[in-house]
């Protein structure tokens, strides 16, 4: 089956950065539509409740103890992207340069929201995409989050683009933005791999690379760029 492929661009709905449209069969209305999300990110420090605090051995003993932790560090990035234009940067004393009111922003406009939130996330909410596996492995973060149909994107999935949809899927963030901003926003996610986790890459250019590396029973957060981004849809 064909695909096409189209970018939301509309800085007010970047929760959604890039959408695989499955070609519908002639005569037909339907089409499979697969969505990546931009990535979740948790409080890792100060807070009532934060990542760092319940790594190791203090971990959550129990599933419903996990899932409260995973509800209580994550910051949607609609949430950040919300909450960020209200306020003020301690670097510049102006508010974060945040500015969704255009429906078709250019791509300068988009580098500037997704370097502004990355910078709010650290210096207001404590976030950093610092993850700890087990917990990604262990609760549903993105169906709680975002919804329903929601899920980690699997291995299969990802594994099946193409070079030039990796293209068409990797924005602005590959080349234009600041490496904070970039860091903040990384292509390298975590992926359904069985009953375990592994990391995917997204380079432009190249078809996907899909890692063994990561331990999906650690405890400890893991850094190193690897973010948390959503999948919705069957490719």
């Amino acid at each position: 089956m064909n695909r096409r492929l189209s970018i939301l661009l509309a800085a007010a709905a970047l929760s959604v950065t890039a959408r695989l449209v499955a070609e519908p069969v002639v005569g037909s209305t339907d089409a499979s539509v697969y969505e990546i999300s931009a990535p979740i990110t948790p409080r890792v420090v100060g807070g009532a409740t934060n990542l760092y605090s319940h790594e190791g051995p203090n971990y959550p003993t129990t599933l419903a103890d996990a899932q409260s932790l995973a509800a209580g560090v994550a910051h949607t990035f609609d949430q950040l992207l919300t909450d960020c234009a209200q306020l003020t940067n301690p670097s510049t004393s102006a508010l974060y340069d945040i500015d969704v009111s255009e429906a078709d922003p250019s791509e300068a406009r988009l580098i500037a929201n997704y370097n502004a939130v990355a910078t709010c996330a650290y210096n207001e909410f404590g976030s950093k995409p610092y993850w700890i596996p087990k917990l990604v492995n262990d609760v549903d973060i993105c169906a709680d989050k975002l919804g329903a149909g929601w899920h980690l994107p699997t291995e299969a999935e990802i594994a099946s683009l193409t070079a030039e949809e990796v293209d068409a899927v990797v924005d602005v963030l590959a080349s234009s933005a600041s490496s904070f901003g970039s860091f903040y926003f990384s292509w390298s996610f975590y992926v359904r791999s069985g009953d375990g986790l592994k990391r995917a890459t997204l380079t432009p250019g190249q078809a996907p690379t899909i890692s063994d590396e990561i331990d999906e029973t650690q405890t400890q957060h893991l850094e190193g760029g690897v973010v948390l981004r959503c999948a919705r849809g069957t490719l």
